[in-house]
C-alpha cells in the first residue's frame, strides 16, 4: 500500500513538474509588445543605415566622375592648344 501511494505521489510530482516546465517554456516564449516594437526600431535604423551608405557611395561615384571628366578635359585642351601652337 505505501508503494502505490508514493508512485501515486510520484507520479503526481512528475504532472506537476511537466505542467511548471510547460507554464516556464510558454512564458519564455511569449513574445512582448517591447520586443516587437524593438526589433521594428532596429529594422528601420538598419534600413536608414544603408539608404544612407548607398546615397553616399553613389554621391562620392559621381564627384569622382565629374572630376575625372573635367581633368580629361584640360588634358584635351592643353594637347590641342599644343598641337596648335607647334602647328
Amino acid at each position: 500500500m505505501s508503494a502505490r501511494a508514493s508512485h501515486r505521489q510520484l507520479i503526481g510530482y512528475n504532472h506537476v513538474e511537466d505542467t511548471t516546465d510547460f507554464i516556464k517554456l510558454d512564458t519564455t516564449n511569449f513574445i512582448s509588445p517591447f520586443l516587437v516594437v524593438t526589433v521594428v526600431v532596429d529594422l528601420v535604423i538598419i534600413v536608414v543605415v544603408v539608404v544612407v551608405v548607398v546615397v553616399v557611395v553613389v554621391v562620392v561615384v559621381v564627384v569622382v566622375v565629374v572630376v575625372v571628366v573635367l581633368v580629361a578635359a584640360v588634358v584635351v585642351e592643353v594637347v590641342v592648344v599644343v598641337v596648335v601652337v607647334v602647328a
